[in-house]
């Protein structure tokens, strides 16, 4: 780097470091201090003889550290009161300006250091300060409100029905982005629309995105693990705060309730109603235990305040209902929006807007404990009312509209869900016009709901349209503009088309972090995503810190049992799991589903996902009687809880039928399989994506019988109907290439197979890079298509090719690493290297019992055959 480009990287991080060092009064060194943090935030690297030197040229001196906050409080309270007698003076300590920042920080006044100034007969200079006037001071060269480095936030992703209403002013707001996930990424319920709540003339109001749900895998559905939404900044009242999403409304507004509690008392409405506004800014921060404990005192004032407004009271119990939903309080959430929608009906009438609006806030926490029967009763019972009152086409009625068919979305119900979304689309186009953010939203709804269906052709237009419209109307950096650019990305994604999905990726985790702060959940949610973008091409390595940052982050922000929390948990298991880390992911699947058991229920469809993925950690392992076990408790439940044809129903008979087939019960394995592929069809049309799954697992099903001639059609049928629905090169049109590959292979058709290898193998490097696990297999059968054909001296430097690149890729003991041990053993003794071909095999054979264990099949199957070569060269 040049002098004048390291001169400027100065310049340009002045303002952050002065915040960092002066203003939050960090140290230099520490895990917590300015040289780590500028570090890990900017990539800001220099020495503590570096800064040192700075400082003295930018003239930082620290304020004593020996200086009582006392102090700082005395001089502040006396700017204060200068500033509302309408004169302007500033503090100097020891000739050095103290910044009003430092002096709100350090010298921060409850309402008892108030009364005790007010009270004091003649307030006392403090030693060491002295005050003057603005002209007479030298002016600083430091932004008093620097950028920051980075605070806590809140993660999601888009699925933009209208939530519940959770107003304190207006008790219907009108809907705002809710995001949902697309079936292929990890999704959690949506998350609810911050900026549905908060009424304050910010001209930046913004929502969280939604959170993602997991890829299935390329031959056999799996569980679904859902990625649950991020954390909040944990803020006490009194804690310094830096530039973050809506700080000048917060400033703002801190400054207001100071004023208000020294007019008119803490517990005056009007101190009350600002305290309220406090904690709604504070949940759109993402710092959900701060907004709950500013709303929990506002309610607190009211409850000893004489004549408080039982109204009042009523709007202060929806928004601590909505914090407690935030936080994943689902249990105690519900218990209060019962109360309060009783409270309603009693004081106000059962088809008021607010009881309406306490009825929706109602439905929704239904909806996210899973109990849609009962959400959905309650929400039609909001819907009828509304359209009779306030018309068919009102915002509030759409609204509702929206929200039922986000319901339907969550059984699965997408027929249904559809013609709604649809006609909330085109009344809002009508009624707002096509640009207004509720219309927008409805249209990423609609988006959504086509991903889901695997309609991407009609998808991917809407979310462009929608993404674009935001960045005119809303600007590029705008939370619902990057959940819109999210929402993309996941098309993307769930086309295979990463290397477009990961740079919006970036861009939506870089934006966030800027403007949210890089611990909100949103920017999680975000990280998450791009940690999910990352395994998906193999790039584990790249995933795996992502997703340990994200679960750090929850634990600390969310608390460690918060589902968004154990859905981070759950995404690292995975990321273990698929590098056959399975000890390490076993461990933390099982903590996930006994936290998830306590919070959520042992039937809750986040609980079976959960004991869905410890299933085929136990499959993955070959411990079959124990992962048949938890797959028949998942598929029974699934029955009970979301019937016998929502697409989690059927992704369990899935594994299900995989568990059996693995163990060659193929007799049990085939009429499930038969099942699933017939209620796919119904449910999600005949060339969904993971109807073409099941006909594929049919297919091998036939195949591993022998029945080879029912097998061709089929995977013939497969391939040309996800080379019309994905593109000739999406991944899961090289796996059926692939399949078909293997069937020809088994019927001896050896060109036919080679061909088919061979191209699957060169657009997998294409596509997926030369070392992506999937490029390996296929490298690896390609050999294998060789060796059977007695091509040995072709098959051996491609299997040795596979060896050495799944050992720098997967490392040396992963189990697919010890298959193509095998596989280049047993080559190896096919062209009469015996002793060679004994020591691989000894040593794959030790490996497999380390890794997998004695009783693991293929452990077995090498034990077997290294005794019969044995045997064989002892004869010789």
């Amino acid at each position: 780097m040049s002098g004048s480009q390291a001169t400027d990287d100065w310049a340009r991080l002045k303002d952050k470091i002065h915040n960092l060092y002066i203003v939050e009064n960090r140290s230099l060194l520490g895990e917590g201090g300015v040289i780590k943090l500028m570090e890990d935030h900017f990539d800001f690297k220099k020495s503590k003889s570096q800064y040192e030197t700075r400082f003295k040229e930018w003239g930082f001196a620290k304020y004593s550290k020996k200086t009582p906050d006392e102090h700082f409080k005395s001089a502040n309270y006396r700017v204060d009161k200068a500033k509302r007698r309408g004169k302007e003076i500033q503090a100097f300590q020891g000739g050095k300006l103290v910044t009003p920042k430092v002096l709100k920080t350090r010298g921060y006044l409850t309402t008892h250091d108030l009364r005790v100034f007010e009270q004091a007969p003649t307030p006392q200079t403090p030693p060491d300060f002295t005050f003057r006037a603005p002209s007479a001071s030298p002016r600083t060269q430091h932004s008093t409100d620097p950028p920051i480095v980075g605070h806590p936030a809140a993660p999601q992703q888009e699925f933009s029905f209208a939530s519940p209403s959770y107003g304190t002013t207006t008790p219907q707001p009108s809907a705002a982005d809710l995001v949902s996930s697309i079936p292929s990424r990890q999704v959690s319920s949506p998350a609810l629309s911050l900026s549905s709540i908060v009424h304050t003339s910010s001209s930046f109001t913004g929502q969280s995105p939604a959170p993602f749900s997991q890829p299935l895998p390329e031959s056999v559905q799996r569980s679904v693990q859902p990625v649950l939404q991020p954390e909040a900044q944990v803020v006490s009242a009194t804690e310094p705060a830096s530039h973050r999403y809506r700080q000048k409304d917060e400033d703002r507004i801190r400054e207001d309730l100071l004023t208000a509690e020294m007019r008119f008392g803490r517990d005056h409405p009007r101190t009350l109603r600002i305290l309220q506004g406090l904690g709604q800014v504070l949940l759109d921060q993402g710092r959900y235990r701060a907004a709950e404990e500013a709303i929990r005192k506002s309610m607190d004032a009211s409850t000893s305040a004489s004549g408080n407004n039982e109204a009042y009271m009523l709007d202060v119990l929806d928004l601590l209902g909505l914090t407690l939903y935030l936080q994943g309080r689902l249990v105690e959430a519900m218990k209060l929006q019962a109360r309060t929608l009783e409270a309603r009906k009693s004081l106000l009438a059962s088809d008021h807007p607010s009881t309406l609006s306490s009825m929706s806030n109602l439905a929704d926490t239904y909806s996210k404990q899973g109990r849609w029967a009962e959400a959905e009763a309650l929400e039609m019972q909001v819907l009828e009312p509304t359209k009779r009152v306030l018309g068919p086409e009102h915002p509030d009625t759409l609204t509702s509209t929206g929200s039922l068919a986000n319901i339907y979305c969550s059984q699965g119900r997408w027929a249904e869900a559809e013609p709604l979304a649809i006609q909330v689309l085109e009344a809002r186009k009508r009624v707002l016009g096509p640009e207004h953010p509720d219309t927008l939203v409805g249209m990423g709804n609609l988006a959504n709901i086509y991903c889901s269906q695997g309609q991407w052709a009609e998808a991917e237009p809407l979310a462009i349209q929608v993404l674009e419209a935001r960045k005119r109307v809303l600007g590029p950096e705008h939370p619902d503009t990057l959940v819109g650019m999210g929402n993309l990305a996941n098309i993307y994604w769930s086309q295979g088309r990463w290397a477009e999905a990961e740079p919006l990726e970036m861009q939506v985790l870089e934006a966030r972090k800027w403007v949210l702060g890089p611990e909100h959940p949103d920017t999680l949610v975000g990280m998450g995503n791009l940690a999910d973008t990352y395994s998906k091409q193999g790039r584990w390595a790249e995933a795996e810190p992502l997703e340990m940052q994200v679960l750090e982050a929850r634990k600390w922000v969310l608390g460690p049992e918060h589902p968004d929390t154990l859905v981070g948990m759950g995404n690292l298991a995975d990321t273990y799991s698929k590098q056959g880390r399975w000890a390490e992911a076993e461990a933390l699947e099982m903590q996930v589903l006994e936290a998830t058991k306590r919070v959520l229920g042992p039937e809750h469809p986040d609980t079976l996902t959960s004991t869905g993925s410890l299933a085929n950690t136990y499959s993955k392992q070959g411990r079959w009687a124990e992962a048949e076990a938890l797959a028949m408790q998942v598929l029974e439940a699934r029955k009970r809880v979301l019937g016998p044809e929502h697409p989690d129903t059927l992704v369990g008979m899935g594994n299900l039928a995989d568990t059996y087939s693995k163990q060659g019960r193929w007799a049990e394995a085939e009429p499930l399989e038969m099942q699933v592929l017939e209620a796919t069809k119904r449910v999600l049309g005949p060339e969904h994506p993971d109807t073409l799954v099941g006909m594929g697992n049919l297919a091998d099903t036939y195949s591993k019988q022998g029945r080879l001639a029912e097998a061709e059609p089929l995977a013939i049928q497969v391939l040309e109907a996800t080379k019309r629905v994905l593109g000739p090169e999406h991944p899961d049109t090289l796996a059926s290439i692939s399949s078909l590959a293997n069937i020809y292979w088994s019927q001896g058709r050896w060109a036919e197979a080679e061909a088919l290898a061979m191209q699957v193998l060169e657009a997998r490097k294409r596509v997926l890079g030369p070392e992506h696990p999937d490029t390996l297999v296929g490298m690896g059968n390609l050999a294998d298509t060789y060796s059977k054909q007695g091509r040995w001296a072709e098959a051996e430097p491609l299997e040795m090719q596979v060896l050495e690149a799944r050992k720098r890729v997967l490392g040396p003991e992963h189990p697919d690493t010890l298959v193509c041990m095998n596989n280049l053993a047993c080559i190896w003794k096919d062209l009469n290297r015996l002793q060679d071909a004994k020591n691989l095999m000894r040593e794959c054979v030790r490996l497999r019992q380390q890794v997998l264990g004695k009783e693991h099949p293929h452990t077995v199957s090498s034990v077997s055959t290294l005794r019969m070569w044995t045997a064989d060269m002892v004869m010789a």
